[in-house]
């Protein structure tokens, strides 16, 4: 009787060893998004546009791309900060190395982002874009494969 509790308790241990480990926002946050929402500044984009934008995560670049147009920002998130923050950081354009401060929240298969716009603005506290606050606010939506 002594072995079988034995062979449970050592299979119990190889199963644990195995599990995965818990996914972090870092990995989660990976794929494809569309956006369902953006408001900048107090002004709600056009669905039409929205529609043919998207927006991948990758372990460290998030690449937008807007028909043939193709933008590659590097990106941190620290979910540990409460609201969870993230920093966007464009690699060309006219706001190259300008990092623009954020905090999002990620929720299933749904990704709000709020941003201020302009290097050195505070980052938002909260998920608003009001009419000129300076932030813009991202409403995303996962595209399953």
């Amino acid at each position: 009787m002594k072995r079988h509790g034995v062979l449970f308790l050592t299979a119990g241990f190889l199963l644990a060893a195995d599990a995965p480990a818990p996914r972090t926002d870092h990995d989660k946050i990976q794929g494809v998004w569309k956006i369902t929402v953006e408001v900048e500044n107090g002004k709600e984009a056009p669905a039409a546009r929205n529609e043919k934008v998207r927006i991948r995560f990758t372990a460290d670049k998030m690449i937008v791309t807007d028909g043939d147009e193709k933008h590659e920002c590097a990106y941190k998130l620290d979910p540990s900060r409460k609201p969870s923050t993230i920093e966007v950081t464009p690699d060309d354009g006219p706001n190259k190395g300008k990092k623009a401060l954020g905090i999002y929240q990620l929720s299933g298969d749904t990704l709000t982002i709020c941003l201020a716009l302009g290097n050195g603005k505070d980052r938002p506290s909260d998920f608003t874009a009001k009419a000129d606050s300076g932030r813009v606010r991202l409403t995303l939506e996962r595209i399953k494969p």
